[in-house]
């Protein structure tokens, strides 16, 4: 008796021995990972990450070695295990410490190539809301009544402190004077300007106006291909430009700054960083007088106005547009911290 592999259909199509044993392997996508191809930025690499995940050790779904997995599927590079410090659903038979769930996840992270970072989500009611506490050494430290106590102890652990899902449960998202407050004392040192299914234009702002990291989390409870399905980058992802994915490079970049905030199709952050991610994503191919041809070599789609005329560019397509006089084009879909689109003079773009 023999062991093959094969799709289903040889098998109906084909005569074989009754005794031998095939395995479909066309069906298992256990082992398949998404591939996000986004250009490296000034000689540091570009890594997918997202600092914002729960587990069942507090009030996710999902086991902690699962959500490394998940980022591997995903085609993500780093995550950050946050659970909140003040909520364990499951305490009855979790009976470990506040640092257990990222100790899970460590342990499965090399089986996967996942960089996982230590965190913890302080959580109250507003106006002090949700942080996010990451790179901290002891979670259990933070357990305390007074959350501003807890930020403290956060910062005595050089933790980068991001503040989560400034407009959630709100009609409009507002700079409350705590939180000013705390940006002004340098507690917080990142802002999500994309959380869940939300983006935050004034986030935005002030991540420019404060000198604040942008973020995109997922803030992830539940599982990632129940809650964003199988298009590609449905997720928030926050990219990370750093020299490589160690717990220190990731660490010394965030503080940098050198990020931007990616979630179904948007693109945000600082207007340097996104206009060099997306010059260095498309090609211009001259044709002739009345013709060009505009590629996109990276796995972000571009919504371009040039002239009149808009216009979508899928990843790792080509698209051929009738000249006019125009000199610029506007990436729609990509927003400075001004809150504006980004507008780029097509020289800038590299031609061949």
């Amino acid at each position: 008796m023999k062991r093959y592999s094969a799709f289903s259909s040889q098998i109906k199509s084909q005569a074989y021995p009754d005794n031998d044993i095939y395995q479909l392997t066309a069906l298992d996508h256990s082992f398949e990972r998404r591939q996000i191809d986004i250009p490296d930025l000034d000689g540091y690499r570009t890594w997918k990450c997202d600092f914002h995940i729960h587990t069942v050790f507090s009030d996710g779904m999902v086991w902690p070695s699962a959500r490394v997995y998940e980022a591997w599927k995903e085609g993500l590079d780093v995550v950050a295990i946050t659970d909140h410090i003040e909520q364990h659903l499951n305490q009855h038979y979790l009976k470990g410490d506040l640092n257990d769930a990222y100790k899970i996840a460590e342990e499965s992270a090399a089986d996967w190539e996942i960089t996982v970072i230590p965190g913890a989500e302080i959580t109250r009611g507003e106006p002090f809301g949700h942080l996010s506490t990451l790179f901290i050494d002891d979670a259990n430290l933070l357990k305390t009544d007074d959350p501003l106590v807890a930020v403290e102890r956060a910062k005595q652990q050089g933790a980068f402190i991001s503040w989560n899902h400034p407009g959630w449960m709100k009609t409009e998202t507002t700079l409350d004077p705590l939180h000013k407050r705390l940006i002004d004392e340098q507690k917080i040192d990142g802002i999500e300007v994309m959380s869940n299914r939300d983006f935050y234009p004034a986030a935005l702002k002030w991540c420019a106006l404060y000198h604040k990291t942008c973020l995109a989390c997922t803030d992830i409870h539940g599982l990632i291909s129940e809650t964003y399905g199988d298009r590609r980058l449905s997720r928030p992802i926050t990219l990370v430009f750093a020299k490589d994915k160690s717990v220190a490079s990731i660490r010394e970049a965030l503080f940098a700054g050198r990020t931007l905030a990616l979630f179904d199709g948007l693109l945000a952050g600082a207007e340097e960083c996104l206009r060099k991610i997306v010059v260095a994503s498309m090609r211009i191919h001259p044709s002739n007088s009345w013709w060009f041809e505009i590629s996109n070599l990276s796995d972000i789609p571009f919504e371009m106005l040039y002239g009149e005329t808009h216009y979508v560019i899928r990843p790792k397509t080509t698209l051929k547009i009738e000249s006019s006089s125009h000199t610029k084009m506007e990436i729609t879909n990509c927003f400075a911290q001004d809150g504006q689109s980004l507008s780029i003079e097509m020289e800038e773009f590299i031609k061949i």
